[in-house]
């Protein structure tokens, strides 16, 4: 396993969040988090505090419950992604190698994926432009 615990539980529990299966104001149970992944609470109370840095989850009344963004939130974090995007789409034009090219138009073509696939090839596809600007 790569990297430390607390990273792996960081990369369940972000990709959970950021693909609505953990919905906002829902409450993060360190107890129940740990049994569920089988880790102790240690992991799980370093990835909280990583969560809580990135705007992800907030503490209330004494736990965690996922944030609810408002739509003005959302829009911000969209115009800076978008822009993010641009600029690594143009490193990626520049500095590509052929197979990160062929990477990537092989999931740009990937448009005939089930619905509940496409948000994780987009998120591939993203991922590879980002990784090819290097």
């Amino acid at each position: 396993m790569r990297g430390t615990m607390a990273d792996e539980v960081y990369t369940i529990l972000r990709h959970e969040i950021t693909h609505n299966i953990l919905k906002s104001g829902s409450p993060l149970i360190e107890e129940e988090i740990a049994e569920r992944l089988g880790v102790s609470r240690t992991p799980v109370r370093d990835c909280m505090q990583r969560l809580a840095a990135e705007g992800l989850i907030v503490s209330r009344r004494r736990r965690w419950i996922v944030k609810d963004h408002s739509p003005e939130e959302i829009v911000e974090i969209y115009q800076v992604r978008a822009a993010l995007e641009s600029y690594a789409a143009s490193l990626a034009a520049q500095f590509a190698t052929e197979s990160e090219r062929e990477q990537i138009l092989a999931l740009g073509r990937r448009v005939d994926v089930d619905p509940r696939e496409r948000a994780i090839v987009n998120e591939r596809f993203h991922d590879h432009v980002t990784r090819a600007g290097h």
